[in-house]
């Protein structure tokens, strides 16, 4: 009898080490090489310049990851941009891929942004097929737009209107709740959009290619679309490295992400360099519920190294 039961402390031990969270991997039906982290690490090749602030990684061995969103209990939802796909991240750790979003080849997919609407699911941004896909949260996927110009980031209005930047169109695109589509911001070629946000008095801010950030009044345009030259211009980004998206974030503040940098872009043109040390090129940066910053980096040159970094305001544990 003693035997047995030394027998079974034993094999309980070996289980509960076998489920240790550090080392939680989850065997997805379509992708078993990703090790999802059920327990946040900090990331030691990223640096944050101000202090009050930390970073820890809570996705990691991603293939391209792009758009980041958080959605009810901390649910995490991943982009992987060149396998189409959406995974799912629980707190715990568990991954499970929740939807393929369905293309032709040529060209090869690029899954860029994804958008939240917690009634509607989720919006996700195919850039060279130029559509914009509606997902449910169960993974059913419906087309949502099509014959766009090279979409790009969205952002979404108090009435639930999306809005999306066309890269190519050289231009800010929203869809009514049917799908309907009104041209409301025509760029140029030079200021061909990329990352788009919202305040909270709802003027649209518009992140050009060359790193200027200009503001647009669209709840007060006599009519749209809205010319280039009634952007009023907050800032320049006057950096060697590319700039891609944008979001609101601490204090009220821009931040812009980069190739390898994160920028802290005040609305009175200052703007820092916030944070280094992401491998890029294609990074996305987000914010979550809590005021976080979520930023994927992309990491190209290496398969299954991307990764989803939080920033958040406190101190270190």
């Amino acid at each position: 009898m003693i035997r047995k039961i030394i027998y079974l402390i034993i094999v309980m031990c070996l289980l509960a080490c076998q489920q240790s969270p550090e080392n939680l991997v989850t065997s997805l039906e379509k992708d078993s090489s990703i090790k999802k982290l059920a327990k946040g690490q900090v990331p030691v090749d990223f640096v944050i310049s101000e202090s009050g602030y930390t970073a820890e990684v809570i996705a990691a061995n991603l293939t391209a990851p792009e758009g980041t969103a958080m959605h009810g209990n901390g649910v995490l939802f991943v982009l992987q941009s060149t396998k189409a796909n959406i995974l799912k991240i629980t707190p715990s750790g568990n991954a499970t891929e929740i939807a393929q979003i369905p293309f032709e080849e040529p060209p090869a997919p690029a899954l860029i942004d994804l958008l939240i609407d917690p009634p509607r699911g989720m919006f996700v941004t195919l850039l060279r097929h130029g559509k914009i896909f509606n997902i449910s949260f169960s993974g059913t996927v419906n087309e949502f737009a099509s014959n766009l110009s090279y979409p790009l980031f969205m952002a979404i209005d108090h009435e639930k209107n999306i809005y999306v930047s066309e890269l190519y169109g050289y231009s800010i695109t929203r869809f009514d709740h049917p799908g309907n589509s009104t041209n409301i911001v025509e760029l140029d070629s030079d200021t061909r959009p990329r990352g788009i946000a919202f305040d909270e008095q709802e003027r649209l801010f518009v992140l050009s290619r060359n790193g200027e950030i200009r503001r647009f009044d669209i709840n007060s345009a006599p009519s749209f679309p809205m010319p280039l030259s009634s952007g009023i211009l907050i800032a320049a980004i006057t950096t060697a490295d590319q700039v891609q998206d944008m979001t609101f974030g601490f204090d009220g503040d821009l931040f812009v992400v980069g190739i390898n940098d994160v920028y802290r872009v005040k609305l009175n043109g200052e703007f820092t360099t916030f944070a280094t040390g992401l491998q890029g090129p294609y990074n996305v940066i987000n914010t979550n519920i809590k005021g976080d910053l979520l930023v994927s980096d992309y990491a190209q040159n290496e398969e299954g190294a991307g990764r989803v970094i939080k920033i958040n305001r406190g101190k270190k544990k």
